[in-house]
């Protein structure tokens, strides 16, 4: 006699959990105790002692500098313990260092005072949904929990989530895979500068033919590519201008999601703000058309040096 429904719903049931389960212990810093169903060791980013490097300005022009570690015991909560907010089935946070969501604080910020023209309280309701939720998928093409499977490229070099994180895609945040000499190097830079400005056209482009809700989706997308190009640990500035694209891949990840927080990048944060502000206000109506548009980003937003390179971190 073979099991009943309710006997495979609950196999069913126990190998999701197991596959679930070692997800979240694989992609973790700690080790996990299921049976507990807790981690072992303190959340790393609630325990640190070591002083965080921060952002200074001086004269115009940024460098690395030290600041006080603030309220380092209990940055992520009171629960030491904890692993991603306790929300492990929709949150993956492979060092213990998760934060939340900077690219919906800028975009909802962003947001504030926007003449949106829509009509229908439903339609201006639906097109600000669309832009948070996509100012957020390129972290997450295809889920949270693809993240914990990113670096299977034996597997997984096909997704959407490897290819935006380690492969063609890397441009949706500002970043681009080093060339393997330094002419390849600045071509690949080149090329990676004019996809970012024609992507980003053609996508509000066909954004225009779509719903409330899709076309903010395809303007949420954008303003994820146009924030990340203001963090320290994707792309290179000085004095506003873009100089080297970085390659994540090269990088220590712990590092790199360092800088992707507000408090460590406070002035990075206020530029990667009024950018959105600036792109929002011009790709919402279209005043001017496309040529506009791309005046926009030419000269302001995605301005650039005459020479581009693509590195590990800005000083090398």
């Amino acid at each position: 006699m073979g099991p009943t429904h309710r006997s495979r719903h609950a196999i069913r049931t126990l190998t999701l959990g197991c596959m679930l389960a070692t997800a979240i212990a694989g992609s973790a810093a700690a080790e996990y105790n299921p049976k507990l169903g807790r981690f072992m060791q303190r959340d790393p980013n609630g325990t640190t002692l070591v002083l965080q490097q921060g952002l200074i300005q001086n004269a115009g022009a940024r460098r690395l500098g030290t600041r006080p570690p603030g309220d380092r015991q209990y940055r992520d909560g009171l629960h030491l313990y904890g692993y991603a907010t306790s929300a492990p089935i929709t949150r993956l946070d492979a060092r213990g260092l998760w934060s939340l969501g900077e690219h919906k604080s800028i975009t909802k910020h962003a947001l504030q005072n926007l003449r949106i023209p829509y009509a229908h309280a439903s339609a201006r309701e639906k097109f600000i949904k669309g832009v948070v939720a996509g100012s957020i998928y390129p972290d997450v093409p295809e889920g949270y929990i693809s993240l914990a499977i990113k670096y299977n490229r034996e597997y997984f070099e096909e997704s959407t989530t490897y290819r935006s994180h380690s492969g063609d895609l890397m441009w949706w945040h500002g970043m681009a895979q080093g060339g393997k000499d330094e002419g390849d190097n600045r071509d690949r830079a080149d090329a990676v500068y004019e996809k970012m400005i024609n992507r980003t056209l053609d996508t509000v482009d066909d954004g225009w033919r779509k719903g409330s809700y899709d076309k903010g989706h395809h303007i949420g997308r954008l303003l994820h590519t146009i924030q990340d190009s203001f963090c320290p640990s994707h792309t290179a500035r000085e004095n506003g201008k873009i100089v080297k694209f970085l390659d994540y891949a090269e990088q220590d990840h712990g590092e790199h999601k360092k800088w992707d927080k507000r408090k460590n990048s406070p002035l990075e944060w206020e530029d990667a703000l009024d950018a959105s502000r600036k792109f929002l206000a011009q790709a919402v109506h279209m005043n001017g058309g496309r040529e506009a548009l791309e005046k926009l980003l030419r000269e302001d937003i995605f301005a650039r040096a005459a020479t581009l390179k693509i590195g590990t971190w800005p000083d090398r």
